[in-house]
């Protein structure tokens, strides 16, 4: 045994940061968790995957910084929030739809950023408005007219700026300015005489009368 178990934790940790890391396998399953952190740290990784099911989530955030991404879809359900999130950051993307139910808002809005933009229309009714965000800016134009009606101003603003003018007819009486704002620059000419006239907001105003004025 490269050292005993029941040698003093402090001097078991000394062991594990400075012998060769090819030895290191000798103490996966030490009883400290300090221990097995180090370990994991210094270990090859292809030794890692028989450290996936440790019991300290330290080990297992380490392990999913390091292990293969081939690796990674065995830790997509661990119970560790930030576990989760290290996952959803490197794991292939053929398994985030696996993920985009995740009872944590920090994981799901990961998922939206790397997911394929085909799975984002799953995902437009997300509790969480961070998430809902990164989908009105990822999500195919062709799906983001879908959610002109949200709740919040600032996904409202991102579809304004990214939705077919067609539709922004819709949103000139938008109860907020800044998505009254993206309407104005980009709404058809014809709609710009009717949407000064209801207008009070002077950014949104001078937005108007300056396209009024000079036409493009």
């Amino acid at each position: 045994m490269l050292v005993d178990q029941n040698s003093p934790p402090i001097r078991r940790l000394m062991v594990a940061r400075q012998i060769d890391p090819s030895r290191l396998h000798e103490m996966i399953r030490d009883p400290s968790p300090q221990v097995r952190r180090e370990v994991a740290r210094r270990i090859n990784p292809n030794l890692l995957p028989e450290m996936l099911g440790d019991e300290d989530w330290g080990v297992r955030l380490i392990v999913a910084r390091r292990v293969d991404t081939d690796q990674l879809p065995k830790m997509i359900e661990d119970k560790d929030l930030e576990v989760r999130h290290e996952v959803a950051k490197r794991v292939p993307a053929s398994w985030l739809h696996e993920m985009m139910a995740d009872q944590n808002s920090l994981v799901r809005l990961e998922v939206a950023r790397r997911i394929d933009p085909s799975r984002l229309p799953e995902m437009m009714g997300d509790e969480d408005w961070g998430v809902r965000l990164v989908v009105a800016k990822r999500i195919d134009p062709s799906r983001v007219h879908e959610m002109r009606g949200d709740e919040s101003w600032e996904i409202r603003r991102a579809v304004a700026q990214r939705i077919d003018p067609s539709w922004l007819p819709e949103m000139m009486l938008d109860e907020d300015f800044a998505v009254r704002i993206e309407v104005a620059k980009r709404i058809d000419p014809k709609y710009l005489s009717g949407m000064l006239m209801r207008e009070t907001h002077p950014v949104v105003l001078s937005i108007l009368t300056l396209r009024l004025t000079h036409p493009e």
